[in-house]
C-alpha cells in the first residue's frame, strides 16, 4: 500500500459523510474553511513493520474540526461524528468504506482523542482527533 494511496482512500470514506465532502484535506490546508472539515495527517510512528519487514502497518490521525469554539452548539454537532452508532460516524465511515470497495487492505479508527477544544495554528476551536491504523494483510 502506498501512503498516497491510502490518503486518497481515508479521503474518500470521510467524504462518504455527505457533511465533508469537499472538505477533507490530505495536507494541511494554508486556510480552513468554516467547519465541519477533516484532516488527514501520519501519526507518530508513521509506519511499523512486521513479519521481517514485510507487511506494514500505518498509523495516521485524523483531525475533525466542528467549528470556532461555541461549545454547547459545537459539542451537539460533534456527537454524530465521535459516537460509533452517530449518523456521521468516523468510525464507521473508515470501516464501511473499506469493505464496501473490497479493499485488499485494513483500516480501523481505534479510538477518538482529544474530544472538545483544539489549538489548530494559534486558533481555539472544537473538534476531535481520531487516532487509527491501516495495514497490509498477508
Amino acid at each position: 500500500m502506498a501512503l498516497s494511496s491510502l490518503r486518497t482512500n481515508l479521503k474518500l470514506a470521510l467524504e462518504t459523510i455527505e457533511e465533508l465532502n469537499g472538505r477533507v484535506y490530505t495536507h494541511v490546508p494554508p486556510a480552513l474553511l468554516p467547519g465541519p472539515v477533516a484532516i488527514i495527517d501520519l501519526d507518530k510512528p508513521a509506519i511499523t513493520y512486521t513479519d521481517p519487514g514485510t507487511l506494514a502497518t500505518y498509523h495516521f490521525r485524523i483531525l475533525l474540526i466542528i467549528d470556532a469554539m461555541e461549545p454547547g452548539v459545537a459539542t451537539d454537532k460533534l456527537d454524530d461524528y465521535v459516537d460509533k452508532n452517530g449518523s456521521k460516524s468516523i468510525h464507521n465511515a473508515v470501516n464501511d468504506y473499506w469493505v464496501n470497495n473490497d479493499l485488499a487492505n485494513y483500516a480501523v479508527i481505534e479510538m477518538a482523542d482529544m474530544v472538545g477544544a483544539i489549538t489548530y495554528r494559534g486558533q481555539t476551536l472544537f473538534g476531535a482527533e481520531f487516532v487509527g491504523k491501516a495495514g497490509e494483510t498477508a
